[in-house]
């Protein structure tokens, strides 16, 4: 890009090899859309219940087994207990 900056300040290009390379940079810089693997699973409230709850049958397992059996995540798992969700 810096070189075709060059060359348009120098006045060496002409408008059609300036579009030509910016149809160019735009082809090299497409980003194909993300592809999303799995659905997003949606709970409501009862996703911090369940894990209360799960947590209180099961008080010395790890955060990770929690947010396993409870197919959540261990970020949600830690808030829960935390009391920042609800």
């Amino acid at each position: 890009m810096d070189t075709v900056a060059d060359q348009v300040e120098a006045g060496a290009l002409t408008n059609a090899e300036i579009a030509r390379s910016i149809r160019e940079w735009k082809r090299e810089l497409h980003r194909r859309q993300p592809v999303q693997r799995t659905p997003p699973r949606r709970r409501g409230g009862g996703a911090a219940a369940d894990i209360i709850s799960y947590h209180a049958a099961h008080p010395n397992e790890s955060y990770h087994e929690i947010a396993e059996a409870c197919g959540t995540t261990i970020g949600r798992v830690s808030e829960t207990l935390a009391g920042k969700r609800t």
